[in-house]
C-alpha cells in the first residue's frame, strides 16, 4: 500500500485562493503526513542589471522574500496554527515548475500539490504543464475548492499496451488512488479504459463498436483482474466507453461527478506517451475536475 509521508504544497500567490494549501492541510489531518510550503517570489526588476546595483538588487530580494514569509506565517495563523509536521520557505525564482523538479532530485516528494491555473482558453498554465512532464514525483493539480462528502476518484488505465513500462504506470495510478483514498475513508475508485475504434472499419461495416468493446472485455479480463485485486474494486466501477481518448475519459468523468482523475503520463524518449501518445495531454486539458498526474 502506497503511503503519502512527504507532500510538496506550491503555496499560491496571496491574492488566490488558497486551495492547495486548504487541502493539504485537510489531507495532513487524516494522513499525518509532513507537508513542505513552498511559496515563491519574485520581482521582474531584479534582472535590470543595468538599471540597479547590486546592493538594490540584493534590497529588493529581501524586501519580497521577507514580505511572502510573514503572509505565509501569518495566513497559517489564521488557518489554525502551524501544524507539528510542516515545514515552510519562501523561494526566490521565476521559474517555479524548474525549481520544483531540481529540489525534487536531491530531496525526493511523495507527491507535489498545486492549485491549477487555467488560461482563457481553459487549458493550463506553461507552469502546470512543465510539472506534468517533468517533475519527478506524482503531480495533483487542484482545481475543485474541497471533494464531494463520498468523493469519487476515477483512474484511467492503459490496457492497449502490455509493456512493463505501461503495466508500471497502471499500477502506479491505482497505487496512488489508494493512497489518495486513505485521506477520504467514504471516497470510491471507479476505473475507466478507453477503446478507440477505427471510423473507416465501422463506417465500412467491417466491425460494430459493441461488438469491439465485448471483444476487448474479454481480452483484458485476466489483466484487469490481476490489476484491480488488491484494490476491491468491483467491476461495475470500470468502464470502457468507445471513442477518442481525451473525450472518452472526460465523459465519464463528468457522468459520475468525479471529483478526481488519475492518470499515468510520461515524456521519457523512446517510450510512447501513456494513453496513445498525446492523448494525456487532451485528457489534462479538457478535465474539469482535479487531476493527479502520474509517472513511471
Amino acid at each position: 500500500m502506497k503511503a503519502l509521508e512527504n507532500i510538496l504544497v506550491v503555496v499560491d500567490k496571496p491574492k488566490h485562493e488558497q486551495i492547495a494549501l486548504r487541502r493539504a492541510l485537510a489531507m495532513q489531518r487524516q494522513t499525518g503526513a509532513r507537508l513542505h510550503l513552498r511559496a515563491f517570489a519574485w520581482d521582474p526588476s531584479y534582472d535590470q542589471r543595468g538599471a540597479y546595483e547590486a546592493t538594490h538588487r540584493r534590497s529588493i530580494r529581501q524586501h519580497e522574500v521577507d514580505k511572502r514569509r510573514q503572509w505565509l506565517s501569518a495566513t497559517l495563523t489564521k488557518a489554525g496554527g502551524v501544524p507539528r509536521e510542516v515545514t515552510q520557505q519562501v523561494v526566490w525564482t521565476k521559474d517555479i515548475a524548474g525549481w520544483i523538479t531540481s529540489s525534487l532530485v536531491s530531496k525526493p516528494m511523495d507527491l507535489v500539490l498545486k492549485h491549477a491555473h487555467r488560461s482563457q482558453s481553459l487549458t493550463h498554465t506553461p507552469t502546470d504543464w512543465n510539472l506534468i512532464r517533468d517533475c519527478p514525483a506524482p503531480v495533483l493539480l487542484c482545481i475543485r475548492k474541497r471533494f464531494a462528502r463520498r468523493p469519487k476518484i476515477l483512474v484511467a488505465l492503459d490496457l492497449n499496451n502490455y509493456n512493463r513500462a505501461h503495466q508500471r504506470l497502471n499500477r502506479n495510478a491505482l497505487a496512488y488512488a489508494d493512497a489518495i483514498r486513505q485521506a477520504y475513508p467514504d471516497a470510491e475508485i471507479h476505473c475507466v479504459y478507453a477503446l478507440p475504434v477505427s471510423p473507416v472499419l465501422t463506417d465500412l461495416d467491417m466491425i460494430h463498436p459493441r461488438t469491439a468493446r465485448e471483444k476487448a472485455r474479454v481480452q483484458t479480463r485476466a489483466f484487469l483482474d490481476e490489476l484491480l485485486a488488491p484494490y476491491d474494486i468491483p467491476r461495475s466501477r470500470v468502464y470502457l466507453p468507445i471513442g477518442k481518448v481525451g473525450h472518452a475519459v472526460n465523459s465519464v468523468a463528468a457522468k459520475l461527478k468525479a471529483d478526481l482523475l488519475v492518470m499515468g503520463t510520461t515524456s521519457r524518449k523512446g517510450l510512447r506517451g501513456f494513453l496513445l501518445g498525446n492523448s494525456a495531454e487532451r485528457v489534462l486539458a479538457k478535465a474539469r475536475c482535479d487531476v493527479l498526474a502520474i509517472k513511471p
